[in-house]
């Protein structure tokens, strides 16, 4: 598959007939962030068009959902635009991945949520399931990213909402974030491997997390990196 952005054609469209991508990845946009960028296209303009296609009369946004949030709120009636040929629901989700992977740097739970997406898109397309290569190449991800995305594509929604909370935060106020979990699911792996006993259940791998999710938060584990320690550990440091 070529995901390669077609040349399109540059033109400015108006702000207010351009629709958010419902497959963009990308879960947040922090207000300090918008800020910044509000503030630059107010004195500059917009330096970099966004990309688009037509949908039904009006555009969907395949790059540069900031840049349109921002003009909006600058009540810009148009903004520069390079609309593309339509792409299917692979490509449309390949070109964003690519696209951050070049310049942007999502949230790794925001990618982690989409890659189910993509692998369930992929089979459809090709009849088989990507395996960690053909992710890599596809999505321009690093391979060692998809395996820490992996790690949170099995936790429990409970988990997975904890991490979300914390993303609405500006990112200095963050405190579980999702580097814990993917350190805990490595430790977690690392003791369920030495001591299979321990870990017999994914409800008991559950009760597990929930210990290590409290002796964080009251500051019994400092930081992060403690969990590499975790394999030595006695059975009791699993324990309330």
């Amino acid at each position: 598959m070529d995901i390669r952005k077609d040349k399109g054609a540059l033109k400015d469209i108006p702000v207010d007939k351009i629709d958010r991508n419902p497959e963009n990845p990308r879960l947040f946009f922090r207000q300090d962030e918008l800020d910044e960028l509000t503030e630059s296209i107010r004195r500059h303009g917009v330096q970099v068009p966004i990309s688009v296609y037509r949908e039904a009369g009006r555009y969907v946004l395949i790059d540069g959902e900031r840049r349109w949030r921002s003009s909006l709120k600058l009540n810009r009636r148009t903004i520069p635009a390079i609309v593309q040929t339509k792409p299917d629901p692979l490509t449309n989700l390949i070109l964003m991945f690519n696209i951050h992977a070049l310049r942007e740097q999502w949230d790794l739970l925001t990618i982690a949520i989409k890659l189910p997406r993509v692998i369930h898109l992929f089979q459809e397309d090709r009849g088989t399931q990507p395996n960690e290569r053909e992710l890599s190449e596809q999505t321009g991800l690093a391979r060692g990213t998809i395996r820490r995305c992996r790690l949170l594509m099995a936790l429990p929604q409970r988990h997975i909402d904890v991490i979300l909370t914390e993303l609405k935060k500006p990112k200095l106020e963050q405190r579980i974030t999702e580097d814990f979990y993917i350190e805990m699911e490595r430790a977690l792996k690392t003791v369920g491997n030495r001591m299979p006993e321990l870990i017999q259940t994914e409800e008991k791998r559950d009760e597990i997390r929930i210990v290590l999710l409290k002796k964080y938060r009251d500051g019994l584990i400092r930081s992060v990196t403690d969990f590499r320690q975790l394999g030595a550990c006695r059975e009791t440091h699993l324990h309330p």
